[in-house]
């Protein structure tokens, strides 16, 4: 057992040297990233940056709490036990309290929520769990 430990640690050891070495040799292109000048693209991006129109996020708003209501209007077709086990599941009240904010909600709660709709769940398919999924997650950009 303390021999084939050993075999297999310096294999490991052998193909990372080797790979070490051999990387140049090979034409391993140098890492692109690191020379990139991270504040001379800030100061770059800066100039073209447009605050988002106040009106954009209204309206962004606006479709996520009428699909709302057409979520709301389709769970409550259902049982009320049904409907109740989904606004848990989706964390219902508190993306309304999150919603209901005067200033700005809390965007990456808002995130974490709407990441719940990708889940693969039954149901998470349907026209009315999508859409809401789609302008919440809009709405949070």
């Amino acid at each position: 057992m303390y021999w084939a430990m050993r075999k297999r640690d310096f294999a490991i050891a052998l193909l990372v040297g080797m790979g070490l070495c051999c990387a140049p040799l090979l034409g391993a292109a140098p890492n692109p990233v690191a020379r990139v000048d991270l504040v001379q693209l800030a100061r770059q991006a800066k100039a073209h940056f447009r605050p988002m129109p106040a009106n954009h996020v209204v309206a962004a708003k606006t479709r996520v709490l009428q699909a709302i209501e057409r979520l709301d209007t389709l769970l409550n077709q259902g049982p009320a036990d049904n409907a109740s086990r989904w606004k848990t599941y989706l964390h219902w009240d508190e993306m309304l309290a999150l919603l209901d904010r005067a200033n700005r909600p809390d965007v990456r709660r808002l995130s974490a929520i709407a990441m719940i709709y990708y889940h693969n769940e039954p149901g998470l398919d349907l026209p009315a769990f999508t859409e809401l999924r789609d302008t919440l997650v809009s709405y949070v950009r």
